[in-house]
């Protein structure tokens, strides 16, 4: 009867119920040492800790083998579906120039050999640097939305100056101030890419006069830069960053007036 409680007890997880000779061989079947120089309450603990964590070794164990399992199922699926080293080889030799594939075909001997790879190395080289000039192209190209403005001996141009402000597609010049207004001045991005522009520039320059019987646009287009923050444009892109600037620390005192 004492022995069925006892088990009742163990099953229950309330182990400060059971007898200290009862703890002490819970204790020793689970392999805790110095079991009988701990009192009741120290038992407790390190039986407790060490079901817990044989716990969680359990789960980590469990987890790690259902990642590995996940593991290898993805990895068969990608192999299922990812084009074989051959294929991606001969879309190369389609995408080569004829000569190759013509050399390619009489490479019996290593001479041979070294020259083809050779020519292949060089078009390839080729390749990625038109690819290169294509995107700097790109990039220097006015967007869809920005028109080269033409002008003709007949224009007017009218000075103008403000305060930079570069927006996500756009800048302006504000003239007023900081604020927006209605005389600001477009900025297109190609112009902010060209001189390399900065948000809070002092940028003076040249608009157009509308022409008779133009219709007059919401704000006049920058055609002409004059100076940035009082520099030559040219010059003005040799800026260096404000966050890479050496600090210099003052080394005179300034008396204030009291």
């Amino acid at each position: 009867m004492a022995e069925t409680s006892t088990r009742a007890r163990r099953e229950s997880g309330d182990l400060s119920a059971l007898l200290l000779p009862e703890l002490r061989k819970i204790a020793t079947n689970l392999g805790i040492e110095g079991v009988a120089d701990l009192k009741k309450p120290d038992l407790v603990t390190a039986i407790t800790d060490l079901q817990a964590a044989n716990r969680e070794a359990a789960k980590a164990e469990r987890e790690a083998k259902r990642a590995a399992r996940n593991q290898k199922r993805r990895d068969n699926n990608s192999n299922e579906t990812a084009p074989s080293d051959s294929e991606d080889d001969d879309q190369d030799e389609e995408d080569m120039p004829s000569d190759n594939s013509s050399n390619s075909s009489n490479n019996s001997s290593n001479g041979n050999s070294r020259d083809n790879s050779r020519g292949d190395r060089e078009w390839r080289r080729d390749r990625h640097r038109d690819r290169g000039r294509d995107r700097s192209r790109d990039r220097d190209r006015p967007s869809r939305g920005e028109r080269e403005i033409v002008l003709s001996e007949d224009d007017v141009l009218l000075p103008v100056g403000g305060l930079l402000d570069i927006l996500d597609n756009y800048a302006f010049l504000r003239t007023a101030g900081y604020l927006p207004g209605p005389n600001d001045v477009y900025v297109s991005l190609q112009q902010v890419r060209k001189y390399g522009l900065r948000k809070g520039d002092v940028v003076t320059g040249q608009v157009r006069q509308a022409r008779e019987g133009e219709k007059k646009e919401k704000f006049n287009a920058l055609v002409r830069l004059d100076t940035i923050n009082g520099m030559e444009p040219d010059s003005s892109k040799e800026r260096v960053d404000f966050s890479k600037l050496v600090p210099l620390y003052p080394q005179d005192r300034l008396r204030l007036e009291t």
